[in-house]
């Protein structure tokens, strides 16, 4: 099934029940799940007796006038002056029409346009939901501690950081094609709110340059902003820049999972190791180390298993989820 496709929301649940590893012992680290925000949704559901989008048109959208603000919970539904969204063609010229019926809400699934945004983003400085006051705002904004005591660098459900010597509060937001970004310098009363339609869209880097160009008297130009390269992280896994004499078919088969119910299939293509997912997704994977495929970089790795000699399984780490364990069954 493809990601685009709609999903029913008992057959997601049922898929994060059957779970069996945590990803790290509560509080020693933070990861963003979007598992935890769908059930979080269907809590809402329950107290409030009503679907998120009914409850949120009514206790949060129509209190700041955010008249084009929807939680789309049903792919159904006609969607005033929507925007489809794009992805560009690897090999050729041109973009592909990502058609989505997706329609689980909770960790996503608002569709919404600048204006309302804009609302969105005035309210953190004059709150008008719930008794008013900004004890909710504050509590929104004040970093998330790990069990050691240090920050984890996020808050409840915004990202809590400092861009050259500035405060900035600031979410991303992807899927299909679609590419949005709200960074928000409260001590400057200045935000930038970027909405793309295209895959190929960056805007968490727009909306700095956007910033670096109104705010260019505050920000401190000495402070350097930097990203790992592939090089670096792939010394991380081969520091020694090492060949490493592997024969890739010994790791072409079917590999079953029992918590997604789901078959995974590695086959070999132009002598490089390729994960087939179901029948449209195909992904290239780099040999990182001995028994260790993916990409660091996006939070996709592939730990092969052996005994003795034979490879067993694999344990799929993918970002928001780690060790989860695939069988070989041929």
């Amino acid at each position: 099934m493809s990601y685009l496709d709609h999903i029913e929301r008992e057959e997601a649940y049922d898929l994060i029940k059957r779970q069996r590893v945590l990803n790290f012992v509560p509080g020693d680290q933070y990861l963003s799940s979007n598992s935890c925000y769908f059930m979080l949704a269907m809590i809402i559901e329950k107290v409030s007796g009503q679907p998120l989008s009914k409850f949120a048109k009514e206790k949060i959208f129509n209190p700041l006038g955010m008249n084009n603000t929807i939680f789309y919970d049903t792919n159904t539904e006609l969607i005033k002056n929507r925007v489809f969204s794009y992805e560009q063609r690897i090999e050729e010229d041109g973009f592909n029409n990502l058609i989505m019926r997706w329609d689980l809400v909770g960790g996503g699934g608002v569709y919404s346009n600048i204006f309302d945004l804009f609302l969105w983003d005035r309210n953190f400085y004059d709150n008008k939901l719930g008794r008013g006051g900004q004890e909710i705002i504050n509590k929104m904004q004040k970093d998330g501690l790990l069990n050691n005591g240090k920050s984890c660098g996020y808050a409840f459900g915004l990202s809590v950081k400092s861009y050259k010597g500035l405060k900035t509060v600031s979410h991303s937001g992807a899927l299909a094609g679609y590419r949005m970004q709200i960074t928000r310098f409260p001590d400057e009363r200045f935000s930038v709110i970027i909405l793309s339609n295209r895959s190929d869209a960056d805007p968490t880097l727009k909306g700095y340059l956007v910033a670096e160009i109104f705010l260019k008297d505050k920000l401190n130009k000495s402070e350097q902003i930097d990203s790992p390269t592939y090089s670096e992280v792939n010394e991380k896994y081969n520091p020694d820049n090492l060949i490493i004499p592997v024969d890739i078919k010994e790791y072409c088969g079917n590999y079953y999972s029992e918590e997604l119910d789901f078959t995974y299939t590695f086959a070999l293509e132009n002598e490089m190791l390729v994960l087939i997912i179901g029948y449209s997704e195909r992904i290239t994977l780099p040999m990182l180390n001995k028994d260790l495929f993916g990409f660091e970089e996006i939070g996709l790795l592939c730990k092969f298993d052996k005994k003795g000699k034979k490879i067993i399984g694999f344990s799929l780490d993918a970002g928001r989820v780690t060790n989860l364990k695939f069988t070989r069954i041929k």
